[in-house]
């Protein structure tokens, strides 16, 4: 077998918040009004939230910027469930911090990981995150198993740019055709790539794009091995 090349996305690809941003807002809304509002309704929100309005990690290096960034993406979320005039957006970033949420591996993909390796393949990360991802990939102890790590912060580049998915290709000298890229995001992550030429396949959890089936995509993260290893 030549050599291939899996590149994967990490924020709720990988792994995922605890406990998660959907969690963390029912609780804030259920404590300052007393309205409790199906995790489902909110999940759906913050579906179309952040694939329209991007947190860049190469444009925001303080505290300050995050937190304006923050200020108005809250306000977007909050008049999307209809409670603007209810809500003071700006108690949530503090709120958000104070709770303490942490990433967490998902499920089987240290399995998934250990499976592409024993067939021969090249692991690869590209993230839209800042530096601190080395922390976090070490503290859930899956650094070794990537044979190469972007980050934006680092790199000056950021998805959807299609410069920055060819990094990892460059890097190792393969073919966007001799390549795969598992995301969560369809404007993030598998335009871009698809662009690019690579094997682009889209990880929709939720059943977003259930009516679309021109393309390839998983409901779980473990179901990328049965299209990577048909090619």
């Amino acid at each position: 077998m030549s050599e291939k090349l899996v590149i994967f996305d990490f924020a709720d690809t990988i792994a995922k918040l605890s406990p998660s941003k959907e969690e963390l807002l029912q609780s804030f809304i259920l404590e300052e009004i007393d309205l409790n509002i199906p995790l489902e309704t909110i999940a759906e929100v913050y579906h179309y939230a952040t694939n329209l309005i991007f947190y860049s990690s190469v444009s925001i290096h303080d505290i300050n910027a995050k937190k304006e960034f923050y200020e108005e993406f809250n306000q977007n979320i909050i008049a999307l469930l209809g409670i603007s005039h209810l809500i003071d957006t700006s108690k949530l970033f503090d709120y958000f911090n104070v709770n303490g949420q942490h990433w967490i591996l998902k499920d089987e993909v240290i399995e998934l990981f250990v499976e592409l390796k024993s067939k021969g393949y090249l692991i690869s990360l590209v993230s839209n995150f800042d530096t601190r991802l080395y922390d976090v990939l070490n503290k859930m102890k899956i650094s070794n198993y990537f044979d190469s790590i972007f980050i934006s912060q680092e790199v000056g580049l950021e998805k959807p740019d299609t410069e920055f998915f060819k990094l990892p290709l460059k890097k190792h000298n393969i073919k966007a055709e001799n390549s795969f890229f598992i995301g969560d995001s369809y404007l993030l992550d598998f335009i871009p790539s698809n662009k690019l030429g690579i094997n682009s396949i889209l990880l929709d959890e939720n059943n977003k794009y259930s009516v679309i089936h021109k393309f390839q995509k998983i409901s779980s993260i473990k179901n990328c091995i049965d299209i990577i290893c048909k090619e």
